[in-house]
C-alpha cells in the first residue's frame, strides 16, 4: 500500500462524495413525500437548502486538506510517527559511524 497524501485526499474526496449523493439521494426522496403532505407549500426551498447544505459539506474535504498543509508550510512539528522513525534511522547511522 502506497501512503500518499494526494491519494489519501483522492480517498477521503471519494468518501465525501458518496456520502454527499447518498444525502442529496434521501433528502429528494424525503421532498417527494412532502408533496403529499399539507407542507407541499414548503417543496420550493427544498432546491436551494439540499445547495447550500452540500456546498457547506463540500467544503470540508478542501478546508481539513488545506489546515494539514498549512501546518506543514509554517513548521509546525511533523507527526510522532514520522519523528520516530526519522530519530531511528538518525540513530542507526550514529551507530554505524560510532558517533555519541
Amino acid at each position: 500500500m502506497v501512503n500518499s497524501g494526494s491519494a489519501a485526499a483522492k480517498a477521503e474526496q471519494w468518501l465525501m462524495n458518496f456520502y454527499l449523493s447518498f444525502a442529496l439521494l434521501l433528502g429528494f426522496i424525503a421532498a417527494y413525500f412532502i408533496a403529499f403532505t399539507p407542507y407541499q407549500h414548503l417543496l420550493p426551498y427544498v432546491d436551494p437548502v439540499m445547495v447550500a447544505l452540500v456546498s457547506g459539506f463540500a467544503l470540508k474535504v478542501p478546508l481539513s486538506q488545506m489546515g494539514k498543509q498549512l501546518r506543514e508550510v509554517l513548521d509546525m512539528g511533523a507527526d510522532d510517527y514520522y519523528t520516530l522513525r526519522i530519530q531511528a534511522v538518525v540513530d542507526q547511522i550514529k551507530k554505524e559511524i560510532r558517533l555519541r
